[in-house]
């Protein structure tokens, strides 16, 4: 077994924890797809569940538990083992399911997308795909100071940057220990960050020395809220993308259709936000709005930051008829933001169009 150090002088061998601040767009949809193996599985959720009722979650899922981080200012215990974990203790809240024999017991309810997860399929299940259709997130990080964090990141599915890179702009968080599950369904170290890549969709340990707020090579910082929210009578927007890491780094902005609204009480899609970007070249003296292209890219040097104006073109809506009853009309997209190495942030962007489409069903809301 493995048990938590402590020693006094404010020094704890191993901790865990992390604040998360994530807070979600409005009514534009996409879905993660996770693959859980038997036993224990590490997972970082990046969307907001539509539904996160944990039951309706995991229906049809062999699920034995799922345990999130409770985050408190006292030292915590690190579990080398995951089986060691008691359902009750202060630093874990549970879910159990309903043919548990526990299950009054559990104490996590409802998921909260941007975090990091451990969940547990039964023994002698197969290897099964779950799918959570959710709202785009943008996060927020204040790492636990002098301790090991419970965390997680949106990567590439396919492109996925290593620990060592991803990390090697923050001075608390470059070249510390970093923990991940292994088949066993033990935390074991990551002996070599500078090849070992991330997993979409998987959770870690990683030590923080010091205090931090890094959220990723890609910073992106939005103008006011969480998202791109245009409503009905804004039309600009300044969207702000930093390279935060240590190397020169290419970035693609890409427009992407959402997905149909998962349930019958949000907003209907109407359709895709057409945008434009301001480009101002005063060498040339050309000052203009461009159409949002297919994919948009720019070179940046560490630290340097690309500030974008972006402008929401109502007049080029498609038409749309919605039915008589309905919970509300909203044009949605996704802008995902990219590097080169497969760092990625991903923010929603919603607007109203030129035509009134109040809601006429009840429990109907507009963003």
């Amino acid at each position: 077994s493995f048990r938590m150090v402590r020693t006094t002088g404010g020094r704890v061998a191993i901790l865990i924890g992390l604040i998360w601040g994530a807070h979600h767009g409005f009514a534009q949809w996409v879905t993660q797809t996770i693959t859980l193996n038997p036993g224990w599985n590490a997972v970082y959720l990046e969307v907001q569940p539509a539904n996160d009722d944990c039951d309706a979650l995991f229906s049809g899922i062999p699920v034995e538990s799922v345990w999130a981080w409770n985050r408190r200012s006292s030292s915590v215990q690190f579990i080398q083992d995951p089986n060691q974990l008691v359902i009750g203790q202060p630093d874990w809240l549970t879910y159990l399911p309903a043919d548990d024999p526990a299950r009054a017991t559990r104490n996590l309810f409802a998921l909260k997308g941007a975090r990091p997860y451990l969940i547990k399929l039964r023994a002698g299940s197969s290897a099964t795909t779950w799918t959570v259709t959710g709202q785009p997130l943008t996060r927020h990080f204040d790492w636990l100071p002098d301790s090991l964090n419970f965390a997680g990141f949106a990567v590439g599915t396919v492109s996925a940057p290593t620990f060592q890179d991803f990390f090697s702009a923050s001075t608390a968080l470059a070249g510390q220990p970093i923990y991940r599950l292994s088949p066993t369904g033990q935390w074991s170290l990551v002996s070599t960050p500078a090849v070992t890549t991330f997993r979409s969709g998987e959770a870690f340990w990683i030590y923080c020395k010091g205090a931090s707020t890094f959220s990723g090579p890609v910073q992106v910082t939005l103008e006011q809220g969480d998202g791109l929210v245009y409503g009905r009578k804004l039309t600009e927007q300044t969207l702000r993308i930093k390279n935060n890491s240590a190397s020169l780094r290419t970035l693609t902005l890409q427009l992407l259709a959402s997905q149909p609204p998962p349930d019958t009480n949000s907003p209907l899609l109407a359709g895709p936000v057409p945008l434009s970007y301001y480009q101002s070249d005063a060498a040339a003296g050309q000052f203009t709005w461009i159409n949002f292209p297919n994919q948009l890219q720019k070179s940046l040097q560490p630290a340097e930051e690309w500030v974008l104006q972006l402008e929401v073109n109502r007049l080029q809506m498609a038409a749309f008829t919605p039915p008589t009853n309905n919970p509300g009309v909203l044009y949605q997209s996704i802008l995902q933001v990219s590097d080169d190495k497969g760092a990625r942030a991903v923010v929603a962007v919603t607007a109203q169009g030129l035509t009134d489409y109040s809601p006429t069903a009840a429990g109907g809301h507009l963003a």
